[in-house]
């Protein structure tokens, strides 16, 4: 028992100094980022700004059919729409592509000496890089509209939450994928119903009295109001960062609980 507690101790030892060999090796997993960037719209006369070009597309036409069906302004609509959409979609792009990182990279995982939390954090900073041009969007929307801006530097803390909370959802889901191939369809599945069940593409003041813990008690509002406040100009209360962090430390612990746990039989499962 003691030899396998001690057994036991090193592997951990061991998976936490590659976990911290991966997310510190920043321009490593920065230059691997960069080059999913380039290498996705190489020969494009846009690049990356034709996915923008169709979150555009996608988000004004919704805009202008929802706010027709329930008598909102437009000009108050859009941006609300825009600024939860472009995070929700940074947040499902994270998730989604962490499903799948350990098949895509696994014959490289296999041959070289990489750590796997270099990849998973190689899917969060490309899609950071894809959110900061979601954000230039954003403030043209705003400038044309004549909203304020100061208050979108306090959007950051936000992201932040967003962004390590998909780093230890991700972490989770992508061991559990790469055991069980099945589960990245069932993942898509539910993202798509979270979408529907979040405030992105309706208003919370819409919801009956007696409903509204349809909104409070999801903890995607939560991440999302973080960000999106500040971007439409208003701080968020104390109760949506408290709640914000406690579903980032649930999904971190659950995170490193997956890496520690399956981290040796990754190897096999690839």
């Amino acid at each position: 028992m003691a030899d396998e507690t001690a057994g036991s101790r090193a592997r951990n030892e061991v998976a936490l100094a590659e976990i911290w060999n991966g997310i510190s090796r920043w321009e490593f997993w920065l230059t691997l980022a960069w080059t999913d960037i380039r290498g996705r719209y190489r020969r494009t006369l846009l690049g990356p700004f034709w996915s923008v070009l169709n979150s555009i597309l996608f988000i004004s036409i919704l805009a202008t059919v929802y706010s027709l069906l329930w008598r909102i302004d437009l000009g108050t609509f859009l941006p609300f729409v825009a600024a939860g959409y472009f995070v929700w979609i940074f947040f499902a792009s994270c998730i989604g592509e962490c499903c799948s990182i350990f098949h895509a990279y696994g014959e490289t995982l296999k041959t070289m000496p990489l750590p796997p939390m270099a990849m998973l954090v190689r899917v969060i900073v490309r899609n950071l890089m894809v959110f900061s041009h979601n954000l230039l969007v954003f403030v043209v929307i705003a400038l044309c509209l004549g909203m304020p801006l100061a208050y979108v530097p306090l959007a950051l803390p936000g992201l932040a939450f967003v962004a390590l909370t998909a780093l230890g959802l991700g972490t989770a889901l992508a061991f559990l994928c790469a055991r069980f191939r099945d589960f990245e369809q069932i993942v898509q599945s539910l993202l798509q119903i979270l979408f529907y069940i979040s405030p992105i593409l309706w208003l919370e003041k819409l919801l009956p009295e007696h409903a509204t813990w349809l909104a409070q008690l999801n903890p995607i509002y939560h991440l999302l109001r973080n960000v999106r406040d500040p971007m439409l100009g208003s701080i968020p209360p104390y109760s949506s960062y408290f709640a914000a962090a406690v579903v980032t430390a649930a999904s971190l612990a659950i995170g490193l609980w997956a890496y520690l746990r399956f981290r040796d039989r990754l190897a096999f499962w690839l």
